[in-house]
């Protein structure tokens, strides 16, 4: 695949059942002019641990390899990402998480 693949996994709030109890929310960049819009998939592979520390409330990421990405993190679980162009991203709370 040219580009590359956003993706979060892991226990996501807020989610419909038939997602199971560990999630994966995820953007492909097939080609670099084309996005698409976050989607989220059944994970596979079951929860992992955590690789990286998580973020602390107030704080932000910013991912600038291939398609710029940015993170946050609020308050009661809340984390919001949008991409570069600011058409894509998602946010997961436990009261519902969406993608657009």
């Amino acid at each position: 695949m040219i580009g590359g693949v956003r993706r979060c996994s892991g226990p996501i709030p807020g989610l419909p059942v038939e997602y199971g109890e560990c999630a994966v929310v995820l953007q492909t960049h097939e080609e670099t002019s084309r996005s698409a819009p976050f989607r989220f998939e059944k994970s596979a592979e079951g929860c992992l641990s955590p690789a990286d520390d998580l973020l602390n409330i107030g704080q932000k990421l910013t991912l600038t390899a291939d398609h710029t990405t940015t993170c946050v993190v609020g308050e009661d679980r809340l984390t919001a990402c949008i991409d570069g162009d600011g058409k894509h991203g998602f946010v997961l709370q436990p009261s519902g998480s969406w993608v657009f």
